[in-house]
């Protein structure tokens, strides 16, 4: 799913959040970003250090009721969307 991938923790971008929506500051550019509740629990789950992929998943999947084929499908689209803002970035151990 997502190995090897971590959120930036540099200080680059600050996470506002309401319930179960974010918004994140990218302070280097200037953007802001709204995070969908799917996409936040995403982050929130892959915020937590050592999770394994599979246990970000059956949180995920258990959070929205979601089966193995929907996690499958929408989980790399919120992984992407991640990826597009800078906020889920290459870990050094795998970038090396």
């Amino acid at each position: 799913m997502n190995s090897g991938l971590v959120l930036d923790a540099a200080g680059r971008f600050v996470m506002k959040a309401w319930q179960d929506e974010a918004v994140v500051y990218d302070t280097l550019s200037g953007d802001t970003h709204v995070l969908d509740p799917f996409a936040y629990a995403v982050a929130r789950q892959l915020a937590s250090a050592g999770k394994a992929d599979a246990d970000v998943a059956n949180a995920i999947a258990s959070q929205f009721e979601l089966t193995a084929e929907d996690i499958a499908e929408l989980v790399p689209v919120a992984v992407a969307k991640l990826q597009r803002i800078g906020i889920l970035i290459a870990s050094q151990r795998d970038s090396r």
